[in-house]
């Protein structure tokens, strides 16, 4: 595959969820709640869908659908602020090892799933959610499997300079699980966090790097016989 050196996957998506934010304040002629309502994720869809027969496609299009819009709806500056930090700081090097094509589907594949699995599974309550979490979870599992021995560089607040340290990703990736086990603990403290769509999307994303592995493997068998048979 081909990897891009420029991240036009990262900025373009990032730039989409921006995009949706703004125009949910300034362009929208309903009111903001009903407005996320409509496109943010509704765990019951799931239930409706599995219910209903193949010809009741329009449940299963309606909740497809929704896992996918859900993405690009935020509900506040600061969520989509930090699912886009997280996503700078991963999907660069990410989609510059495995490429535009394979970072985009990746992103949104990850982020469907993330609402999806535990829809499914009864893991996540009734309720709305909405955000790219899921989405930049998986992104997070997808680094952890082909870019690994990359370091992760971060800006630290010490004193009044901000200082730039490169840290291990295991170490980095680490952290965020062990925030993510702190809010699953207590999740009476921390009821708008969706971990289940964050471990899920994680899941999905260390799939999608073992498929790239393995589509990699399978590229350079094929340029090994060309060369012995020529």
């Amino acid at each position: 595959m081909r990897a891009s050196q420029v991240p036009w996957g990262v900025w373009c998506l990032a730039l989409g969820w921006c995009v949706v934010m703004a125009w949910s304040f300034i362009g929208i002629p309903e009111p903001r709640d009903e407005w996320i309502d409509r496109w943010a994720f509704d765990p019951l869809l799931a239930h409706v869908a599995l219910h209903s027969d193949w010809h009741g496609g329009s449940h299963w299009m309606a909740f497809s659908w929704r896992t996918i819009t859900a993405q690009f709806v935020h509900v506040d500056w600061i969520h989509l602020l930090g699912n886009v930090a997280y996503f700078f700081v991963f999907g660069v090097q990410v989609e510059r090892r495995v490429g535009f094509v394979y970072l985009v589907l990746s992103t949104v594949v990850a982020g469907a799933l993330a609402y999806a699995l535990p829809a499914w599974l009864d893991l996540q309550p009734s309720v709305i959610v909405a955000g790219a979490s899921g989405a930049v979870s998986g992104i997070l599992g997808l680094y952890l499997l082909v870019c690994s021995r990359e370091p992760v560089g971060i800006w630290l607040p010490l004193g009044l300079v901000p200082q730039f340290f490169k840290l291990s990703a295991w170490v980095v990736i680490g952290s965020w699980f062990a925030v993510q086990l702190i809010f699953a603990l207590n999740a009476t403290t921390y009821p708008t966090v969706a971990v289940a769509s964050h471990f899920s999307g994680f899941l999905v994303g260390l799939g999608l790097g073992l498929l790239f592995r393995a589509i990699e493997r399978r590229q350079h068998s094929g340029y090994r016989k060309r060369v012995n048979y020529v």
